[in-house]
């Protein structure tokens, strides 16, 4: 049987667990958020000193290049695993 001390420590215990769950996804965001912005800047800087926007375009798709192949790594992956298995899609 649940006594009101024992509510008050759950209570009290997922608070903090909530807490510092949303304290760290506002860690996470500021970090995209500011690592977007450097982006963002890195990629207009190119544009303007090389005054070609297909250097900026081509930077961008450089440095990306490897997140673009581990997201088709990961997606190729997937189907192979769904075809062994006998899944249509």
């Amino acid at each position: 049987m649940t006594t009101p001390d024992d509510a008050q420590r759950a209570s009290t215990a997922f608070k903090a667990v909530a807490v510092s769950w949303m304290s760290s996804k506002d860690k996470a965001s500021a970090l995209a958020g500011a690592l977007g912005l450097l982006d963002v800047l890195y990629l207009g800087a190119v544009w303007h000193w090389t005054g070609d926007f297909t250097a900026a375009a081509v930077a961008g798709l450089l440095a990306h290049s490897v997140d673009y192949f581990q997201m088709y790594e990961l997606v190729t992956r997937g189907q192979r695993r769904n075809e062994q298995q006998g899944h249509s899609h």
